[in-house]
C-alpha cells in the first residue's frame, strides 16, 4: 500500500448496492466518514488511536485513559438493503440485533448471527466471531464481500477479496483492530421463512451415531439446504459415555 498523508482516501467512497433499499442513508455515511477523518488529523502528534465505545465484549482488564478518542457512534446502523442481491451495506459499529430487524422485513437474515446483543458486524469480523449456524454458514467474515477500512496512517481504504487492498481484507479478520477500524461493510444475506425443518436421528453405538453424522450423510445441511437444525441421540447410554 503506497502511504499517504493521513486522512487521505484511495477511493471515492462507497457504492450503495441496487434495489429498492438504496441509499437510504449513504449521505449520512459519507459525512460521517469526513468527520472522523477531520478528528483523526487533529489527534496529538504521537498520541495512541483510541475509539469512544460504550461497550466492549473483550473481557480483559484495562487502565482508564485521558487520551483523546475517535467517536465512531456514527457508525451505527443499516446503510442499504438489496433484497434482490441479498446484500446489507452497514456500519462497523451496527449491531447484530440492528441487522436483523432491518432484514427480516425482506424475508432475509445475516449468514451468521452472533448470540450476544451488543456484538457489533465489524467486531464480528475483526474478532472472529462465531455461533451455531457456522456448522455449515461458516465464519460472519466469510460473508463479506467489501470493506472500507480507516487504517492506522489515517488511510481511508475499500478493500476487496481481488482489489489492490485484497491482502488488507484477507488480513483483517482475527486483527482485533491492528490492521484498522471497519467503518463500512457489505455482507451477504440468506433467505430465511417462518418455519424450519429439523432432524432427530438414533443409533444404538456412538460408531454408528457418528457414520450416520449429518456430514457424511447425502442429505447433509449445505448453506442454502433443506436442513435447519440437527440432533442426534443414542439409545445405550453405557455405551456412548
Amino acid at each position: 500500500m503506497t502511504p499517504k498523508q493521513p486522512g487521505t482516501t484511495s477511493d471515492p467512497g462507497p457504492r450503495s448496492p441496487r434495489g429498492p433499499s438504496a441509499g437510504t442513508g449513504l449521505a449520512d455515511h459519507v459525512a460521517a466518514v469526513e468527520r472522523l477523518r477531520s478528528d483523526y488529523r487533529a489527534l496529538p502528534e504521537g498520541a495512541p488511536v483510541r475509539l469512544a465505545k460504550p461497550t466492549s465484549n473483550l473481557f480483559r482488564f484495562r487502565e482508564r485513559s485521558s487520551a483523546p478518542a475517535l467517536d465512531v457512534s456514527a457508525f451505527s446502523g443499516v446503510i442499504a438493503i438489496d433484497p434482490v442481491e441479498r446484500l446489507a451495506d452497514v456500519g462497523g459499529m451496527t449491531t447484530y440485533e440492528e441487522l436483523v430487524a432491518a432484514t427480516l422485513p425482506h424475508g432475509l437474515m445475516p449468514t451468521v448471527v452472533p448470540q450476544l446483543r451488543t456484538i457489533t458486524v465489524g467486531g464480528a469480523v475483526t474478532g472472529l466471531g462465531i455461533e451455531s449456524s457456522s456448522f455449515h454458514n461458516g465464519l460472519p467474515h466469510e460473508a463479506v464481500q467489501e470493506m472500507e477500512i480507516l487504517t492506522g496512517s489515517g488511510e481511508v481504504v475499500t478493500a476487496t477479496r481481488d482489489n489492490e487492498h485484497s491482502d488488507l481484507f484477507h488480513g483483517f479478520p482475527n486483527s482485533y483492530g491492528t490492521l484498522g477500524y471497519a467503518l463500512r461493510l457489505r455482507v451477504e444475506l440468506d433467505p430465511v421463512s417462518p418455519t424450519c425443518t429439523c432432524a432427530t436421528c438414533g443409533s444404538t453405538t456412538p460408531r454408528r451415531r457418528w457414520t450416520r453424522s449429518p456430514g457424511s450423510a447425502p442429505t447433509a445441511p449445505t448453506r442454502g439446504g433443506p436442513w435447519t437444525s440437527w440432533t442426534g441421540w443414542c439409545s445405550a447410554p453405557t455405551s456412548c459415555t
